[in-house]
């Protein structure tokens, strides 16, 4: 579903836009922080919007871990044939969408790095 005039310029892949999934949420970074610091437990996730411009970026995964939050880029590469997630790696995996990201990720350890420590997770994208 379309929230405003933002949302109207993502894609959708394979029939599968990630703004109707459980775990996408249309908040700010801080608002992600609060939902995550609930009491959920280590890999707690949700999508959000990136608001800033930039053609290449246009979601963000928030992870609470051990009592703190990784903000990762979901990033297109390659114009919108493919999608990355975090700063841009030489040997990179690529994935066909936002939504195959998470899939990935929520069965196969992610290292999240901030700039406090650097921890393996599986993501546990929150559903409300």
């Amino acid at each position: 579903m379309i929230q405003n005039e933002i949302d109207a310029n993502y894609l959708e892949i394979g029939g599968r836009k990630i703004e109707t999934e459980n775990y996408y949420r249309l908040v700010d970074r801080a608002t992600a922080e609060e939902i995550l610091n609930d009491g959920r437990e280590d890999g707690s996730c949700l999508v959000r919007p990136f608001k800033e411009t930039d053609a290449s970026i246009k979601y963000v995964v928030t992870v609470y871990a051990q009592n703190q939050f990784f903000h990762l880029f979901i990033r297109q590469i390659n114009g919108k044939d493919f999608y990355g997630i975090g700063q841009q790696k030489t040997h990179e995996k690529r994935f066909s969408s936002p939504s195959e990201i998470i899939d990935f990720y929520s069965s196969n350890t992610l290292q999240c790095t901030n700039k406090n420590i650097s921890v393996n997770l599986v993501l546990k994208p929150i559903i409300t």
